[in-house]
């Protein structure tokens, strides 16, 4: 079995438990569409070029979501839209190549995310990750980029959630550069490692974009001071 079809489980209700086989290469938007009601949904030993848009669409009342010991790929923007109502959703053990969005809010009912033991290549950007209304956030135990990009990586709800920094820190690690990899992310000494210059270019412009829209607000307030002041005097 090397792909997953669209509405592969349609209409399957009540479902202890749905173990797919090692090898799946494809999952097709939409694959889980109309499945309700599993107890454990669990994709093991694929071999993925992305988790795709709205692949987990229709699936609803899990007691366990688990994505583990996979190459995930890149988890692209809305591949988790549509999931509601899940107790646990598990990525364990998995090489991720890039996230380029996770949004998970109130509105999926997610009561858990475990994120542990993988391997991310690239540092998300904050803008990108979103977890809100999710009562258990574990990020434990996985590796990450330490180079400039690690200040961006403590600026996302990853090291941010139901965690505090410190923990995040200690209970993670370095993928890269070589000569960290392995260590807990505890050992480097931050404030020696610089941010990217894209990090501090984009900074910068948005810290000009405030000085200009503040100038632009003084300037209009004395204007219209002004206009009061000379409508008052010719009125008078």
């Amino acid at each position: 079995m090397l792909k997953i079809d669209t509405s592969a489980f349609s209409g399957l209700t009540n479902v202890e438990h749905l173990i797919l086989p090692s090898g799946i290469r494809t999952i097709e938007q939409d694959a889980f569409g109309n499945l309700d009601t599993v107890g454990l949904l669990k994709l093991a030993y694929m071999d993925l070029t992305s988790l795709a848009p709205f692949t987990f669409r229709g699936l609803t009342n899990v007691q366990v979501l688990s994505l583990q010991e996979s190459d995930l790929g890149i988890i692209c923007a809305n591949a988790f839209d549509g999931l509601t109502h899940v107790g646990s959703l598990n990525i364990l053990n998995n090489k991720i190549d890039a996230i380029q969005e996770l949004n998970i809010t109130a509105a999926h009912y997610i009561r858990q995310i475990k994120l542990q033991g993988n391997h991310l290549l690239e540092t998300p950007d904050p803008d990108t990750i979103i977890i809100d209304g999710v009562e258990n956030l574990i990020v434990v135990n996985n590796h990450f980029p330490c180079g400039c990009h690690i200040h961006t990586l403590l600026d996302t709800p990853l090291a941010n959630g139901t965690n505090s920094g410190s923990d995040f820190l200690a209970k993670n690690f370095c993928i890269s550069p070589l000569e960290v990899n392995g260590r807990p992310m505890s050992d480097l000494d931050l404030y020696a490692i610089g941010r990217c210059q894209e990090q501090v270019t984009k900074e910068n412009l948005e810290a000009s974009s405030g000085r200009t829209i503040n100038i632009y607000t003084v300037l209009c307030s004395l204007l219209a001071t002004l206009y009061l002041s000379m409508t008052t005097w010719m009125c008078s």
